[in-house]
């Protein structure tokens, strides 16, 4: 489950949202089936980002491969951090149309 919102000191012309794009240790339906009722649950384990390599990560929007990059880790426009609750971050989303299209909706609360 990602919990984002928008930075709470966010600098003038910035599109800051933090918090966390992974919870540890709780369910979270990923998936479910109209047609045969199954559900896809997933619960991410605290040491699985142990030793993984995050220098190049990139903050999409929606996971798609043709999506946008939004913020980078190898530019310092993504940071990430494990704590107890998960993996929290930081983005600066670029100023584009769509940079700005998913400032606004995560902004809202969408």
């Amino acid at each position: 489950m990602a919990l984002l919102e928008p930075a709470s000191e966010n600098e003038e012309n910035k599109q800051l949202v933090e918090g966390y794009a992974a919870v540890f240790n709780q369910r979270t339906l990923i998936w479910e089936s109209e047609w045969s009722g199954w559900k896809y649950m997933e619960v991410i384990d605290r040491n699985a980002f142990d030793g993984a390599d995050m220098s190049d990560t990139v903050f999409k929007y929606n996971h798609g491969d043709i999506a946008m990059v939004l913020a980078r880790a190898s530019n310092n426009t993504l940071t990430m951090n494990t704590d107890d609750k998960g993996l929290r971050i930081s983005a600066d989303i670029i100023d584009t149309n769509n940079g700005t299209d998913v400032y606004k909706l995560i902004k809202r609360g969408d």
